[in-house]
């Protein structure tokens, strides 16, 4: 797995300081581009960040809510602008939006006076300025100079992702709440987790979820396929722990195939080929899948002798 993460793999093109502020000005627009800018160049001295010399600057951090770490992108091109995003990594101490080791700035405000920093549990960034505890932290050290009061000690979550890519759409369930990836029942957060689309036209989903044996996975096929699943356990420090892996598996628009997160029964894919309610076959991780059958050629051999001898007399009477 570390292998297929190594951030530092060099590429046949080459990318210059203006070229990759025109980049920044493209996605954020120039006006919040000089924002950035200038905010940047007001915490630093000789190219350094100053915040953690200053001593009167105090530091909230959100924590256990899943945040894009790393991305991984494929090439489909020749120049920087022929890429898709095909992976992802996830940081479950992050706020959802800043992994922890860029919020804790490479983790050198944990070294600061206990006073000076607050971490808050199940805390996404917007709420580090707006939750309760994170108000009256504010409201202490803009009154008293010090947060005074204590940060969460907290117990970090296991968590699993799941990797879909193919033409589906997938739901997963758990105490009556759905993350779905589906336009007539979109929905990408819940208390459990959250559900980002990735690809070239959003066909590959990925799910961030807190571990758990209860989830209900559905996946329904959109149209003819095949699908690459994996599902991938983490531990509470982000290191992956085990994974499971389903390389091409036959979909058409009828499929339908139910799984879980429950490795002691084992995790398999149930598949209904046809959308009948009944499943045609049962795949396990690394299995070489067939494509599916026609309802004819699960006839027995000698029924299906007969109706190419009707059918190819029928052809022949016809001519």
């Amino acid at each position: 797995m570390a292998d297929s993460w190594s951030l530092f793999t060099s590429h046949d093109y080459t990318l210059t300081t203006p070229q990759y502020q025109n980049y920044m000005r493209n996605i954020f627009g120039t006006e919040n581009y000089n924002r950035g800018i200038t905010f940047q160049n007001s915490i630093r001295s000789n190219g350094y960040n100053i915040l953690l010399s200053l001593p009167n600057a105090h530091f909230i951090i959100g924590t256990d809510v899943p945040t894009i770490s790393a991305i991984k992108f494929q090439y489909i091109g020749n120049d920087i602008d022929s890429v898709i995003l095909e992976d992802m990594q996830y940081d479950i101490l992050g706020d959802g939006t800043v992994p922890y080791l860029s919020a804790t700035m490479m983790k050198q405000v944990k070294n600061l006076d206990a006073n000076r920093q607050l971490e808050l549990a199940y805390t996404n960034h917007e709420q580090t300025i707006s939750s309760d505890k994170a108000l009256t932290g504010i409201c202490n050290v803009l009154r008293y100079g010090s947060f005074i009061i204590p940060s969460d000690l907290n117990a970090h979550k296991r968590y699993i992702v799941l990797r879909i890519a193919c033409p589906v759409e997938v739901s997963v369930n758990c105490n009556e709440e759905t993350l779905s990836s589906s336009t007539d029942n979109l929905s990408v957060l819940s208390s459990f987790g959250c559900l980002d689309f990735l690809g070239e036209n959003d066909d590959i989903k990925m799910l961030c979820i807190e571990e758990s044996d209860a989830y209900t996975i559905n996946l329904q096929g959109t149209a003819a396929g095949t699908m690459d699943y994996e599902i991938r356990w983490f531990d509470e420090n982000n290191n992956i722990t085990e994974k499971k892996t389903f390389n091409d598996v036959p979909i058409t628009e009828n499929t339908k195939i139910l799984t879980g997160t429950d490795r002691t029964k084992g995790i398999v894919l149930n598949v209904d080929e046809n959308g009948d309610g009944t499943f045609d076959q049962v795949i396990n991780p690394d299995e070489t899948v067939s494509t599916p059958q026609k309802w004819w050629q699960k006839l027995p051999s000698w029924l299906q002798w007969i109706m190419r001898y009707i059918f190819f007399g029928w052809v022949w009477m016809a001519f």
